[in-house]
């Protein structure tokens, strides 16, 4: 697949189908992302992934916390929209009414798969040292992104997403996490539903808003 095919096709996914992607493809999108640029070659990085009953398992655990209020506790702080800088907090606010309009009229529901973990049939858990640099967290990023075009490229859908670690201590049993690692973000993976919701697409902002060239 071309770069722009991978790149374009790529959106995120709030449910999937109860189809398995391989453990050779999970290593391959893998071994791809593994490519990401790093500071001076750090490739501060871990990945790792459950899949099969581990992922059930980790699916109804969270749907149990939430069904009983329990409030999330990821270990990155999640900050206020207020407290966002005016540019993204304008992008949040847009999209959010979109996104929830888009699923009424649609009688449909996201928190209803978001609880289960999307339903996805893999989810990778992304990590890097406690004592990590901030441009360790920057590195993670750019790994997050290689690894998400590497699987549209395989035909495999994705979604970054906070909800999968809003509970920590799930998958960090679940996977043997070492406690010296930050469970930085989850990314779900899997072949799309056919539910609605997943036609939904968010703007993106005009080029002019963001780009200064000059020559």
């Amino acid at each position: 697949m071309e770069f722009n095919k991978a790149l374009t096709r790529r959106h995120s996914i709030r449910s999937y189908s109860d189809k398995p992607i391989s453990i050779d493809d999970l290593k391959d999108i893998v071994t791809k992302a593994q490519k990401s640029p790093s500071w001076v070659d750090s490739q501060p990085w871990k990945i790792y992934i459950a899949t099969g009953e581990i992922v059930k398992k980790l699916a109804q655990q969270q749907a149990d916390l939430e069904d009983k209020g329990t409030a999330s506790h990821p270990e990155i702080p999640v900050r206020h929209r207020d407290d966002w800088a005016k540019m993204p907090r304008a992008n949040m606010a847009e999209n959010s009414v979109r996104k929830a309009d888009w699923a009424t009229e649609h009688n449909d529901d996201y928190d209803r798969y978001q609880k289960y973990l999307y339903n996805a049939p893999a989810v990778a858990y992304l990590t890097i040292a406690k004592d990590s640099t901030d441009w360790s967290k920057f590195d993670l990023g750019m790994f997050a992104s290689t690894l998400m075009l590497a699987a549209s490229d395989k035909g495999i859908d994705s979604i970054p997403s906070y909800s999968l670690v809003k509970y920590p201590e799930l998958s960090r049993v679940a996977l043997d996490i070492p406690t010296d690692e930050t469970i930085f973000i989850g990314i779900a993976l899997g072949y799309q539903s056919d539910s609605i919701l997943n036609q939904y697409r968010s703007n993106r902002s005009d080029l002019s808003s963001i780009l200064t060239i000059k020559d």
